[in-house]
């Protein structure tokens, strides 16, 4: 990587030469297609000076011309290649990858310039260079010969996060050279750890000579009239432009605006000038603000004139003459009763009071209902009579007093007759700040304590036998402490159910007869116990909810009448000390290991649902029968005897220990496994079983596999699986003693293939004849036939999927078909339709869609296919849908598809292959 080879340097002025830039030097001039040029064109000459001086700041213009912007690089499509190869121009090993870049301008420059022409083409943001056809240039070295040369661009890569790395110099061993005119950036020599990724270079922000000319591509008509801001003395018919009295110019120089603006310090503007002489006016003058007469100055040059003032109007040394008159001639001042006016001749109004009748003085000032006070003399004084009025310091109402809402106290509120409250009151104080020394009714009740008097007594007293409690929360409980009943010994009762019901939190005495009639409850909560040491007699429902203790027996009333629970209420568990149950004069006894049912030598039969059991049944002698009704379950590591002479299973005996014991006979007496052919069955005395194969278990031998036919799939374990073969469409099966053989149907798969040159334009949804083409040699199938226009290939779908741009065409008839899109003159149709041909044995096939396997990165040239092509010419490679040229894009060697450096697959593009094997 010494220096650019002699090849390149030659590859990069030829090709410039002709009007190219030199994106790959293994491209001739004919296959690359970014244009360049020498810049001749008026559009894309710089039309004013570019500066020869100037500083590297970033998006700032210097002269109108010169701006020195960020740029991105981005890799050109189709640049990738290994410059070893012959021709490639490289100067020492390296790897293959892209040798050429595009400038773009950074997405974010139109927030970032001082450019007055950011935002319109071509000054915009992500802009490339290549694509403005000279629009957008850099500027080269040649237009300074300064050193070092501002205008020399500079390259960066990639910091690793996005950002503005290392800068690769000019001598950097890539060997790279960047095109002024279209920003194409070559580099001889790839290195992915020096891979360009910025640059920073100077703009053409200036006119191109074509604006510059107004339009045109001569030197301009010296004789037409120009406008200019000084003489030049080269155009016949120039005016220059000056600025008058009360104007001024100002020049914005090359590409800017000449700007003619008032000059303030002469001409009167809104926002405000200071005359400095005499101001005067042919006619009326309306000021809506305030106007300011400074000095001595006169409004008017007589007396008639009239001055209008519908804001304020200030006179700093004051105002002189009669002030006295209205516009109308009437007086200003009108003088009322006992006051005259008098102006005097300098100006002044005089105002005094006549005195004597008229409105007269006050002599008396008489208290009303609700005051106090007054007087006829002096000074008087009123006050509010607080025995008529309520004032806030307390009032003592003698009548009914409303309230339209709700009234608030903090104090007290005191009520000394009868007071009715409808609404609601509220009290912010405690109780004892209520008096009411009459009745007071509290409809919705009272919360709190109520246990004082007015007097601080208890406001209840317990009797005997009974105590009082209040709680804090001014709750009273009122209860018996217990011990006897009333004086003189005498029984008290309390009679129900009208009575209601008695809470007691002690002991309940009762030495007669308690009836609780109705559903009443004895307790509050489950551990209370109640102990009756009398009759309970109840004549309605008993409701125990905590434990009933019973000292004696519980029976019923009658016999055979009443029941222990329902249905709906049942007995959780039932606890008996005793060893026997009587059921319907029957007794069931519990031994130590065991439950009799009956006595002596009566025949008893026990039937259960499920008997879950982990030791033995014995049921007597082999004349009774043990019935198990439903799923029984024999569990525990003890085995289950059965010394009957019968046992019947009318359901599913599942043994999961295993049996012991002869199975070969049912229960009719036949032998419970039979003999198939070449089967034998030995039952051993031990109960084994033994089935063994008469003949040699050859599977090959017809007679070991018994009738019916099949093909040999499988073995699962020690099972043979057999399953039938049959046979689609375009196959063949033969078969021998040893063999089975498919084949297809058909002798060899013919491609047929057709091309049409479009001579005229041809309609949308039009029928088009394609001759020597039959679809039906494909049986119409989509899969067969492949169809391209221009190298493009199609998609087929129904006439519906054509109209919504599903798909591209459909086939009408056997040659003929229709488009979803406009064909014109000379556009190219072709077919390739796969044919099956006739019957016979051959073995072809066709592979249809294949993706090629390899790397698509953009330097990998090597892929490979499933199978060798047959013919090779049957190979259709397809690059992202376009059909592509084998021995120009690629060549094929048996499996091996190697493209040329100009046609290596990049990274995102789609491969794939439909070929004959």
């Amino acid at each position: 990587m010494a220096g650019k080879t002699d090849r390149t340097q030659l590859q990069f002025l030829f090709k410039k030469a002709l009007g190219f830039a030199n994106t790959s030097n293994v491209f001739t001039e004919n296959e690359e297609t970014i244009p360049s040029t020498n810049q001749l064109s008026t559009q894309t000459i710089f039309g004013q000076d570019v500066p020869r001086a100037v500083t590297r700041t970033l998006n700032t213009v210097q002269s109108a011309t010169a701006e020195y912007v960020l740029l991105t690089a981005s890799v050109l499509a189709g640049t990738t290649y290994d410059a070893n190869d012959t021709g490639g121009g490289g100067d020492g090993a390296q790897d293959p990858g892209p040798h050429a870049y595009s400038l773009q301008m950074a997405s974010n420059y139109q927030a970032s310039t001082d450019n007055s022409k950011a935002g319109s083409y071509p000054f915009t943001d992500g802009q490339t260079l290549y694509g403005t056809s000279g629009s957008l240039q850099l500027i080269g070295p040649s237009f300074s010969g300064n050193s070092p040369n501002p205008y020399l661009i500079k390259l960066y890569e990639d910091d690793g996060s996005g950002g503005i790395g290392n800068e690769i110099s000019l001598t950097d061993e890539i060997d790279w050279m960047v095109d002024y005119y279209n920003g194409i950036l070559f580099v001889q020599d790839y290195d992915s750890s020096q891979a360009p990724a910025f640059a920073k270079a100077f703009i053409y922000t200036g006119n191109m000579l074509s604006a510059s000319l107004g339009g045109g591509s001569g030197p301009g008509d010296t004789d037409a009239t120009y406008v200019v801001m000084s003489a030049t003395g080269s155009l016949n018919a120039e005016r220059v432009l000056t600025a008058g009295t009360g104007l001024a110019l100002a020049d914005g120089g090359p590409a800017g605006n000449a700007t003619l603006s008032v000059d303030d310090s002469i001409v009167a503007t809104i926002s405000g000038s200071q005359f400095g002489g005499h101001v005067g006016f042919d006619s009326s003058a309306s000021v809506t603000g305030s106007l300011f007469a400074l000095g001595s100055n006169i409004f008017g040059n007589s007396s008639s004139n009239l001055h209008q003032f519908t804001g304020s109007a200030q006179f700093d040394i004051g105002l002189s003459g009669s002030l006295t008159r209205l516009i109308d001639g009437t007086s200003y001042l009108a003088a009322g009763s006992n006051v005259t006016i008098t102006s005097a001749s300098n100006g002044q109004v005089t105002i005094a009071s006549t005195g004597g009748g008229g409105g007269g003085d006050i002599t008396g000032v008489t208290a009303g209902t609700g005051l106090t006070g007054g007087g006829s003399s002096g000074e008087v004084t009123l006050a509010v009579d607080d025995s008529v009025v309520a004032t806030l310091t307390g009032s003592q109402f003698g009548g009914q007093v409303g309230f339209q809402s709700n009234v608030s106290t903090s104090g007290s509120l005191i009520a000394s007759g009868d007071s009715t409250f409808n609404g609601a009151v509220y009290l912010s104080g405690s109780v004892s700040d209520f008096t009411a020394t009459g009745s007071a009714k509290f409809s919705a009740g009272l919360s709190g304590s109520l246990t004082r008097l007015v007097d601080d007594t208890t406001y209840l007293v317990a009797g005997t036998n009974v105590t009082i409690t209040s709680a804090s929360n001014g709750q009273v409980t009122i209860a018996a402490s217990g011990g006897g009943g009333g004086g003189g010994g005498q029984n008290v009762g309390w009679l129900g159910p009208s009575a209601g019901q008695i809470d007691t939190t002690g002991s309940l005495g009762v030495t007669g007869s308690l009836h609780a009639l109705g559903s009443n409850i004895f307790g509050s909560s489950p551990s209370s116990i109640h102990i009756l040491t009398g009759s309970v007699i109840v004549s309605g429902s008993l409701s125990v909810s905590g434990t009933l203790g019973v000292s004696g027996s519980v029976v019923p009333a009658a016999d055979s009448l009443f029941d222990l629970g329902s249905t709906s209420r049942q007995w959780r568990e039932l606890y008996l000390a005793g060893s026997s149950l009587h059921l319907g004069g029957q007794t069931l006894t519990a031994g130590t290991d065991t439950i009799s049912y009956g006595a002596g030598a009566t025949e008893k039969k026990l039937i259960v649902g499920n008997l879950a059991l982990s030791s033995s049944i014995i049921t007597g002698d082999n004349n009774v029968d043990l019935r198990l009704v439903g799923p029984s379950y024999f569990g525990g590591t003890s085995n289950v005897l059965i010394q009957s002479t019968r046992t019947q299973v009318t359901g599913v005996l599942d043994v999961q220990g295993g049996i012991s014991g002869s199975l070969t006979r049912l229960f009719d007496g036949t032998s419970y496994l039979q003999a198939g052919n070449n089967i034998s069955v030995v039952s051993q005395s031990n109960g084994a079983i033994t089935i063994s194969a008469a003949g040699s278990g050859d599977i090959t031998n017809a007679s070991n596999l018994g009738a019916g036919t099949g093909f040999f799939a499988q073995k699962t374990g020690a099972i043979l699986d057999f399953k039938g073969l049959s046979v689609g469409s375009g196959l063949n099966i033969t078969s021998n003693t040893t063999t089975v053989t498919l084949t297809t149907n058909f002798d060899t798969l013919v491609r047929q293939k057709s091309v049409y040159e479009v001579t005229q334009s041809h309609g949308t949804g039009v029928p088009l004849f394609l001759p020597g083409v039959n679809f039906s040699d494909a049986d119409y199938n989509p899969n067969l036939i492949d169809l391209f226009v221009n190298g493009q290939l199609m998609t087929s779908g129904t006439q519906a999927q054509v109209s919504t741009d599903v798909a591209d065409y459909t086939v009408v008839a056997t040659g003929s078909l229709k488009f979803g899109f406009l064909l014109q003159s000379d556009d190219t149709v072709s077919t390739s339709i796969m044919n099956n041909g006739a019957s016979g044995g051959g073995s072809s096939s066709l592979t249809l869609n294949e993706t090629p396997s390899g790397t698509v990165n953009g330097i990998n040239d090597t892929f490979t296919l499933s199978n060798a092509p047959s013919p090779s010419t049957s190979l259709m490679l397809f690059v992202n849908g376009q059909l592509i040229t084998q021995n120009i894009d690629y060549t094929l060697s048996s499996l091996t598809i190697t493209f040329v450096a100009s046609a290596i697959p990049m990274t995102g593009d789609s491969l794939l292959a439909t070929y004959q094997r």
